[in-house]
């Protein structure tokens, strides 16, 4: 009689678990029902589809960073064969103009973050076609 007096006890005790679809919050009755209605499985799934989508943004990311990286190397190179070609024909540089060419020219644009560095290279490039056009002003 007395295991009998305890089942309504029970039941109240587990009747008043909530289910938590978090396997790290729940406890044994949300693994259970948790396994058992495919909620942890689509919560993996989610999961997995936000991670898959980050990997992606970050090659976007790279992808983007290498090629400014390389239109920035490209336009140094065309900022020193500006400079020589003006030498050549005996153009002077105004040494203000000189001192940007020499800093840009040294310079390697970068930044804690991802976005931090394409901010500096768009901005180092965008120093480096003004300078280029201010030498090819000089040349004509």
């Amino acid at each position: 009689m007395r295991s009998w007096s305890l089942i309504p006890g029970a039941v109240l005790i587990l009747g008043a678990c909530t289910v938590n679809e978090d396997p790290a919050a729940g406890g044994f009755v949300s693994g259970v029902a948790g396994v058992t209605t495919g909620s942890f499985q689509a919560r993996v799934d989610a999961l997995e589809g936000e991670a898959e989508s980050e990997r992606a943004r970050q090659a976007s990311l790279e992808a983007q960073i290498a090629g400014l990286e390389r239109d920035l190397t490209t336009l140094k190179l065309q900022l020193s064969q500006q400079r020589s070609g003006l030498a050549a024909s005996g153009v002077g540089v105004p040494a203000a103009l000189d001192q940007s060419l020499n800093q840009t020219l040294t310079a390697t644009p970068g930044g804690q973050t991802d976005a931090e560095k394409l901010a500096a290279l768009q901005t180092a490039i965008s120093s480096a076609e003004s300078l280029s056009a201010e030498l090819a002003g000089l040349a004509s």
